[in-house]
């Protein structure tokens, strides 16, 4: 963007050098970046102007044979002026190549010197690369830089002693290795008080002092204490347990061991579950879980699935599946029972948070249908507003947003769009890079950079956009508390290089990134291996980050109603007059959206009993004033219905304002 704004701002210039060189006023000296971040003209006089300089999409000015200035633009047009250039530029570059300061001085003069210098991160402004004096051209003039230095110091709280280190900005921070008699290392902290581990993709910013933190001996275990043990049970343990159980077992204490949720053990069946995932169609109930602890929390609820038409609720804990209590069981062990064949029923069991019982849900597996893009246009006071859903991050989704966007543009000429991220749980990295550099340039920050642990040595990697533009309208994103992982690095790049507008609830905070290990047997590790940092260099990590999560610009809740859930009866079961129960209390909650004027504590009064009554009467229903089956999944349409409604999508809704405000 700022190549655009300063090459425009050149054919301004020129205009005005041709005036004033004829007429022998004031002429311009310099241009640079005030600090307001605008383009500030000085003249000879000592007047400053400052430029307008929005929406401007000039990309060069050069001359030709003649010459004459020509303005070149985005779309690959041109324009000839009828001047010619009079003075000459000396151009002092950036950091990045880009422009710091222009300036212009007539044939024979000298440059001034006498600037603020650029800025880069972590090194020291050396001077220019010359001082152009008797200026016969147009000059390029480079800035030359060193890289800032800084010291580590240890306090080893052993009997060594290491002196002090200097690294260079940016650089690994060596950890001595270091010995104390009858102690064990167990880690390395930044603070005196062992509150705030050393991790070693932690680049050097500044000066630091690292701690180190000992433990007795017979706290620490290593290969030798394993094999002692192993040995002794399979040669005195009278049960005779074969060998191979106890490796299946260790090998499954190392990811408990880990404590990280996102590394898990995949056998072949698995994975190719987890790979249909991210295809366009699976058989299932229609939701995304996650393994938080081996606990299986659901992530997602699809549009028009089983589970959102029996009533399932991103957030929720499954506790039961047909009957059977699940909580003792793996996270895999609970996915195997979920899995099942198309037409097949199941009944699942939750835990809600805010809700004191479990909650039950029957449905009838099927095959989801599971477009990664939907996109529509929506009419936000007469103006075209393109809506664009990304529900996962898989192989084919770049291309389909891509031709949702095109087809957006070319049909519907939209002056805006907003890029609906909830409930995205994220996907392939390669995806969501293709997709960022859709709408940001290239530029000083890159869109993420990632910090890998790759064969034993740390990597470092920038990933920087391509493009030379923007698109021609504002755009907004919405996430929430469910967005995660792929959709975190995307909504961040556009907020932070983009500077475009975050709209919902902080994100989920998953900062880190896994790849797949193929293992002799077949099976397959998903490991976390990296992690990814924003393009101002956040950790977006809940607990260990710079921050939990994604923050938006403008926060919104969901409508509260939304927490309700469907009412779920056994055979034969209802709800009655002058009784108490959450699920009567949830009744009246859809009651109350219904238009009923009813109480909501959960007292199955006569005014309760009424209102069932004219729901029951106005849908030919036997009118007996009780919440029977039929009632219940009368009520609990009604109020999926309501969710589906998107003038009671809250978020959406202020995404939208935000439009109409403009």
């Amino acid at each position: 963007m700022k190549k655009v704004i300063i090459t425009w701002v050149f054919a301004l210039v020129v205009f005005a050098l041709a005036a004033c060189a004829e007429s022998g006023v004031a002429h311009i000296t310099s241009i640079y970046v005030n600090e307001d971040n605008q383009w500030e003209v000085l003249y000879s006089d000592n007047r400053t102007e400052v430029l307008d300089t929005e929406a401007l999409n000039a990309v060069s000015i050069e001359e030709n044979d003649e010459g004459y200035l020509v303005v070149r633009y985005a779309d690959g047009g041109t324009q000839t002026l009828n001047i010619r250039s009079q003075l000459h530029r000396v151009i002092f570059k950036n950091a990045d190549g880009g422009i710091h300061e222009v300036q212009f001085v007539y044939e024979g003069t000298d440059a001034n010197m006498d600037i603020d210098p650029p800025e880069r991160q972590g090194h020291r402004f050396d001077g220019w690369d010359s001082s152009p004096s008797d200026v016969q051209a147009d000059v390029i003039v480079e800035p030359t830089w060193s890289v800032k230095q800084y010291t580590v110091t240890y306090e080893t709280n052993s009997d060594d002693t290491v002196e002090p280190i200097t690294r260079a900005y940016n650089q690994p921070v060596p950890i001595p290795d270091l010995d104390k008699e009858g102690y064990s290392l167990e880690g390395v902290y930044t603070d005196p008080d062992f509150q705030h581990r050393f991790h070693p993709t932690d680049r050097l910013q500044g000066d630091m002092t690292l701690y180190y933190r000992w433990v007795p001996h017979g706290t620490h275990y290593n290969d030798i204490i394993f094999e002692d043990v192993l040995d002794l049970f399979l040669r005195w343990h009278y049960r005779e347990v074969e060998e191979h159980e106890f490796y299946k077992h260790a090998i499954f204490g190392l990811f408990d061991a880990l404590g990280d949720p996102y590394t898990s053990y995949m056998t072949p069946e698995d994975l190719e579950r987890w790979q249909q995932s991210l295809g366009e169609a699976f058989v299932g109930v229609g939701i995304t879980v996650e393994n938080i602890n081996e606990d299986v929390i659901v992530r997602m609820v699809w549009s028009d699935s089983p589970a959102e038409r029996a009533g399932m609720r991103a957030g929720d804990r499954i506790t039961h599946i047909d009957g059977d209590n699940v909580e003792d069981l793996t996270y895999l062990q609970t996915l195997m029972l979920l899995i099942g064949e198309e037409g097949t029923a199941v009944e699942l069991g939750v835990d809600r948070p805010g809700v004191p019982e479990t909650l039950f849900f029957a449905m009838t597996r099927e095959t989801i249908p599971n477009p990664s893009v939907e996109h529509e246009v929506l009419d936000v006071d007469g103006k075209p507003i393109g809506y664009l859903k990304i529900n996962t991050f898989g192989s084919q989704t770049p291309s389909l947003m891509t031709a949702a966007i095109n087809a957006m543009e070319s049909d519907d000429h939209i002056e805006g769009l907003i890029i609906d991220l909830r409930y995205n749980t994220g996907g392939y990295l390669g995806a969501v890079r293709t997709m960022i550099n859709t709408f940001l340039p290239a530029g000083e920050l890159p869109m993420f950079t990632t910090e890998t642990f790759i064969d034993g040595t740390w990597q470092t990697t920038e990933y920087n956009a391509t493009g030379t533009a923007t698109k021609a309208y504002d755009i907004v994103v919405v996430i929430n508390e469910y967005s995660a992982s792929a959709s975190e690095v995307f909504a961040a790049a556009m907020q932070e290089k983009g500077g475009y507008t975050i709209i919902g609830q902080p994100s989920l905070g998953k900062g880190t990134m896994q790849g797949s290990f193929t293992l002799d047997n077949g099976s397959t590790i998903n490991l976390t291996f990296g992690k990814w940092l924003t393009p101002e260099g956040n950790w977006v990590h809940k607990g260990e980050g710079d921050m939990d999560g994604v923050q938006p610009d403008i926060l919104v809740d969901l409508d509260e109603n939304f927490s309700l859930f469907n009412i779920f009866l056994r055979a034969g079961d209802t709800l009655v007059y002058d009784t108490v129960s959450i699920h009567t209390a949830n009744a009246q909650g859809i009651l109350t959206i219904m238009g009923y004027d009813v109480r909501t504590d959960g007292y199955f009064d006569l005014d309760t009993q009424e209102a069932v009554e004219a729901v029951q009467a106005a849908n030919d229903l036997d009118v007996t004033g009780h919440i029977d089956g039929p009632t219940a999944a009368l009520l609990s349409e009604a109020l999926l219905d309501y969710i589906r409604d998107p003038e009671n999508d809250t978020q959406l809704q202020s995404a939208l304002m935000y439009f109409g405000s403009e």
